[in-house]
């Protein structure tokens, strides 16, 4: 085995081990009782991402392509003798690319911690990893296996080199669409829609999953460039970068103008979104400009963290939106004004009108296939657990209707404006 496939090898390991980072922050993030159910969900997602896109996600993906729409060879594991216009060995590159697809899974999983049943998740993880994802994937890496550009999007010219858009973007539109339709958790807002905060489980344990986060982007990125060559080092320097200063960002943006509110977890989470910004760049990005794509994502990471939980009631419950969405969509849009110059044949404007389109193809087919996917669960198996059970944390039982949540949201509401009238202490 060569230099090139033992690296891609470890750089897969890496990318897995962001599989134990998602599941440390989300653990982290929620509420004590449900820590189970989200380590279950975390786990099944990964059991599914290797069963389907091992079948046919990958091939979908990789495969010959038709008009750079879908490939459609190399199904059912047949993608092992596919005609491979690159050093690598197949099936290593397939573990890698497995890799990306269960944190696709993982994203939305953060975002529907505490409401959605594990039938109708299960569902979800295996329509993302059997259509929506390798479709997206294709569109922008098709040719990647053969060393060519089969996709639409890249003979468009379209620029994300280790997934701001194809892997973060993707989870997150599939995970607001899926918050949305699903609602809030019981309880997390008043009758007057003030935002009510819940307990988190251990926001020093998603830390930890912050940090495994980060070393696993190491290889997420640095693996992109799919060879073991001296351009690995510029792109870990520039991953490094941003994140550390959105981190900074971040916090002095939540320190002065968000009233310290929830600086800890915002410190954490801004970083990451610095790392998701330059994963479109890494590749190209002058060390200078990562820092400033870091700087601007870590401000936009609290300001749209705030909007989408206090302007828009949107119960985001771990900030997925805000990292891998709006972070995602920067990120994507920045590659022609952070590159080197002499990194693309085109100018400014062709090379950003090619960002754009991207970004808008992402949002209308994610989005889209999102809401039919989770108003179908919705209408025939259920997408909430019972009240009990979301008190409770057992997330794998019998689903409730939006509107009966939001009638047992408001009766809790009502009770707890009644209590707020007594003082206790004196009753007591």
């Amino acid at each position: 085995m060569d230099l090139n496939n033992i690296f891609i090898l470890l750089c897969a390991a890496l990318v897995f081990l962001m599989q134990a980072g998602f599941l440390c922050f989300e653990v982290g993030m929620a509420r004590q009782e449900h820590t189970t159910a989200v380590a279950v969900k975390n786990l099944v997602d990964w059991g599914i991402a290797s069963l389907i896109f091992y079948l046919v996600g990958f091939g979908m993906m990789f495969g010959g392509s038709v008009g750079g729409i879908v490939g459609t060879d190399g199904f059912l594991g047949a993608f092992a003798n596919m005609e491979n216009g690159t050093e690598l060995n197949t099936l290593i590159f397939f573990i890698f690319q497995l890799t990306f697809a269960g944190t696709a899974l993982t994203i939305v999983s953060g975002a529907l911690v505490e409401r959605i049943t594990i039938g109708a998740y299960m569902v979800t993880a295996a329509i993302l990893a059997l259509v929506i994802y390798p479709m997206m994937g294709h569109w922008a890496w098709g040719g990647l296996l053969k060393g060519e550009s089969a996709g639409w999007l890249a003979e468009l010219g379209f620029h994300d080199f280790a997934g701001a858009t194809v892997v973060h973007s993707t989870g997150a539109w599939m995970a607001l669409v899926g918050v949305i339709v699903v609602g809030p958790r019981l309880g997390r807002y008043s009758a007057d829609g003030e935002l009510r905060e819940f307990k988190r489980w251990s926001p020093a344990f998603a830390m930890l999953g912050v940090l495994i986060l980060w070393v696993g982007w190491w290889g997420f990125n640095a693996g992109s460039v799919l060879a073991a060559d001296i351009s690995v080092a510029d792109v870990l320097v520039n991953t490094n970068l941003a994140g550390a200063a959105a981190m900074f960002s971040g916090f002095i943006y939540n320190w002065f103008f968000q009233n310290r509110e929830d600086l800890a977890v915002n410190l954490a989470a801004a970083g990451l979104a610095g790392l998701v910004a330059i994963t479109a760049s890494a590749d190209v990005a002058h060390p200078l400009a990562a820092i400033v794509l870091g700087l601007v994502a870590g401000v936009l990471h609290d300001y749209v963290s705030h909007l989408v939980l206090h302007r828009f009631k949107i119960d985001d419950a771990l900030g997925i939106f805000p990292v891998h969405g709006a972070a995602g969509v920067l990120g994507t849009l920045a590659v022609p004004f952070v590159a080197r110059s002499g990194s693309f044949e085109d100018g400014l404007i062709t090379v950003f009108s090619a960002q754009l389109v991207g970004v808008l193809v992402c949002f209308t087919w994610v989005a889209g296939s999102s809401y039919l996917l989770f108003t179908g669960l919705k209408a025939t198996i259920g997408l909430r657990v019972s009240p009990d059970e979301e008190r409770t944390g057992r997330s794998w039982a019998n689903p409730i209707g939006i509107e009966e949540a939001e009638e047992l949201a408001e009766e809790r509401a009502k009770e707890q404006s009644i209590l707020e009238q007594f003082d206790l202490e004196e009753l007591l």
